[in-house]
């Protein structure tokens, strides 16, 4: 610890006298997924995202990013990547304001993950993230849901546009059976 790691991804909270060492064996016993301990440490030890955060970068010894919309985008090579592959392994590719490349990951020491990542997209160069699950599956849920949402308004305008167009013909004596 006094070269900044730690065993665990949590026990830079047990550190900080944030959860007890009992707190810090309930979350394993039994064995629990990730999501679900990240889950458990927010709701019952009211622990923020942002102190989870500082663990999970003090363990994994890289950077921790929140959902941060206005910095961070989507980069166009998560689409050579299934989406439940995405979802499953907690992972998505984003691209700073700068047009740097992120690979964000809830564990980011899974060399294998980063290595198909590499094979299916040809990323080579990129700087590796750690984020909580939720934060990833927004990242990848939304802009699905936001292109959804685009499509969902781009057909309503049709639809009116459409409706527009038929009151107008109707004023005009004009029907589908009129011939043009």
């Amino acid at each position: 610890y006094e070269l900044g790691a730690t065993r665990g991804p949590f026990d830079y909270l047990q550190h900080r006298n944030l959860i007890s060492a009992s707190q810090l064996q309930q979350l394993n016993q039994p064995p629990q997924d990730f999501a679900t301990q990240v889950s458990k440490i927010i709701t019952d030890y009211k622990i923020s995202k942002e102190q989870l955060g500082l663990s999970l970068e003090a363990f994994y010894q890289v950077s921790f990013i929140g959902f941060e919309p206005d910095k961070y985008q989507l980069h166009a090579l998560n689409s050579k990547l299934n989406r439940s592959y995405l979802l499953k392994n907690h992972l998505v590719i984003l691209e700073d304001q700068s047009g740097k490349v992120v690979i964000v990951l809830t564990n980011p020491n899974n060399a294998n993950t980063l290595m198909e990542v590499e094979r299916a997209t040809g990323l080579l160069n990129y700087d590796i993230h750690v984020a909580l699950p939720d934060d990833i599956d927004h990242y990848i849920k939304g802009q699905q849901e936001d292109n959804l949402t685009e499509l969902g308004d781009l057909l309503n305008e049709a639809d009116d546009d459409l409706t527009l167009e038929t009151l107008q013909q109707e004023d005009e004596g004009i029907s589908e059976e009129t011939p043009v």
